[in-house]
């Protein structure tokens, strides 16, 4: 008697936008377990708000003008607001993927993520979605916030269009950072904690998230290493109409105006170089760590 023996079809792999649902499922019913954290970080807002509007309140000086290079009544919100925006974004991307690697490595699920057939993209993209998703209605409530706690915002138009686009282009070098944590946290193990939270704070600084960059004195110069000042400061010179402080710096030690078009040539350039260069260093982590067989080891 002859035995027939059904033929099973390879399970086929789903397309890219598939998969990234799915993920973002995944790290949604994870995050809705934890409640109280998420309500919390509504009233931190209102915690960060205060604490820094009292701190900035103390450089003002009540007869400077209203431009991009010095605090005054008129601009603090403004600084206030689209600082906050940045901080979180900046923190929340940083912390989150890297973090989550983190804990899957800890779990000793992290290779477990390696056995099917899944775009590492869709995984990478899928961990900082909800944080986007979230900041978006923490940056709402931060501004009803802050218009209530410190004073107007400046949201002129068609000048808030350059604006989003700056922040974009801010966006793209924060997550392209963000791969390259991700890497670096898959080998260095748990090292890579301290590591994140001292750049989180040098980079809060030296970026000039809530304070103009003239604060920092001769310390200013550490803030070109950074893509994401550039961005920051085209952002605050677009809002208050005025030349953008890290080319007016070396505008005034004897270079022409053509910085300006540099620093803008930059700012697009680095948002389009850090992801694909951040990606490809988590890639590669990946697979000396698959060489090595250690992606699970903490």
């Amino acid at each position: 008697m002859v035995e027939f023996v059904p033929i099973v079809e390879p399970t086929k792999r789903s397309s890219f936008f598939v998969q990234y649902k799915s993920l973002v499922k995944k790290e949604f019913k994870i995050q809705i377990r934890y409640p109280i954290a998420l309500i919390s970080s509504f009233f931190m807002i209102f915690a960060i708000i205060a604490i820094f509007t009292m701190v900035a309140k103390l450089f003002i000086n009540p007869n400077s003008v209203s431009n991009g290079s010095s605090f005054n009544n008129a601009n603090l919100a403004t600084y206030m607001f689209w600082g906050l925006l940045a901080f979180n974004f900046f923190g929340q991307i940083l912390f989150n993927l890297g973090n989550s690697l983190r804990i899957e490595q800890e779990t000793g699920t992290l290779e477990t993520l390696f056995l099917f057939p899944m775009s590492q993209l869709a995984n990478l993209l899928s961990k900082i979605s909800l944080q986007i998703f979230i900041n978006v209605f923490v940056g709402i409530f931060g501004f009803f916030a802050i218009e209530l706690l410190t004073g107007t915002i400046f949201l002129a138009f068609p000048e808030i269009l350059i604006t989003l686009f700056a922040f974009l282009c801010f966006f793209l070098q924060i997550n392209g950072l963000a791969f390259l944590i991700a890497g670096l946290s898959i080998r260095l193990k748990e090292s890579i904690q301290p590591i994140v939270n001292f750049g989180q704070f040098v980079l809060m600084i030296f970026c000039s998230f809530f304070f103009p960059f003239a604060v920092l004195g001769p310390l200013v110069i550490i803030s070109y290493i950074f893509p994401m000042s550039f961005s920051i400061d085209i952002l605050r010179s677009t809002i208050f109409n005025s030349s953008p402080e890290l080319a007016s710096i070396l505008i005034n030690h004897g270079l022409g105006k053509e910085v300006i078009d540099l620093e803008w040539l930059y700012m697009v350039v680095s948002a389009l170089l850090m992801p694909v260069i951040g990606y490809k260093y988590y890639n590669y982590s990946i697979y000396k760590g698959r060489l090595a067989g250690n992606l699970s080891d903490y």
